[in-house]
């Protein structure tokens, strides 16, 4: 009885110490997301998800860079045909 409740206990826990981990890795790769032009949501997720190895991955992937920089007469393809209208 008593070792089924220390058992539960310990589940309990690691899940709690998987969310925390999860929650800090998906924060820390949304920003670096944030700061590399992608998208901070899907970032979060898949740094929630799999941890060092997302961080890792949104480290080594180039910056993307914003095309009205470079055009600011050019319209923002992502916005485009965002809404349908009647």
């Amino acid at each position: 009885m008593v070792q089924d409740i220390c058992r539960k206990k310990k589940e309990y826990m690691l899940g709690f110490w998987f969310s925390v981990v999860g929650l800090l890795f998906g924060v820390i790769c949304s920003l670096k997301a944030k700061k590399k032009n992608r998208t901070q949501h899907d970032w979060f997720i898949l740094g929630f998800l799999f941890s060092v190895l997302a961080y890792l991955l949104i480290y080594l992937l180039r910056k993307i860079e914003n095309i009205k920089e470079e055009n600011p007469e050019r319209p923002d393809p992502s916005y485009q045909n965002a809404f349908i209208t009647t």
